[in-house]
């Protein structure tokens, strides 16, 4: 019973396996339902509040092809970045995997039937879910948006 729980444990996500986790990355992904065709991307970062609660923050819009890119200060409390994938690329890029290093938190690379995420570490980036995940629509805008430039 207590190695099933220590592997329970270790399997869990710290941003999939939360709720407002998962609705941020599902806000991100329904209102981006397009950019898996057209190849745009958007992002957003994951931040604790320092009480366990996370909250999204949204990127500026800048309607980039097979990018996001964000220039300014990291939020404090990032704890990591979400970023929608054209749908045919569920893996993080090697730019994502070298960001998620130098930045020292994870990177997450969604697509509508797959979660990865490059680590901070050296090992290879990780499926954190396979198979359609996108399933309730939020209601609601759970992300806060971050102005051009400026902390939220």
């Amino acid at each position: 019973m207590l190695i099933a729980t220590l592997f329970l444990a270790a399997a869990l996500d710290p941003v999939f396996d939360s709720p407002a986790g998962l609705m941020c990355s599902r806000y991100l992904m329904w209102s981006n339902r397009f950019g898996s065709f057209d190849r745009v991307e958007r992002a957003a970062f994951i931040i604790d509040r320092g009480d366990g609660e996370i909250r999204c923050v949204m990127w500026p819009d800048a309607d980039q092809h097979e990018r996001a890119s964000f220039r300014g200060s990291i939020p404090p409390g990032t704890i990591a970045i979400i970023h929608s994938h054209p749908l045919n690329v569920p893996w993080p890029s090697n730019q994502d995997i070298r960001e998620a290093r130098r930045l020292g938190i994870a990177i997450y690379a969604l697509t509508p039937t797959s979660v990865t995420k490059a680590l901070p570490s050296n090992d290879p980036p990780a499926r954190v879910r396979n198979g359609f995940w996108l399933d309730p629509v939020p209601k609601g805008h759970p992300c806060s948006r971050m102005i051009a430039n400026a902390a939220p």
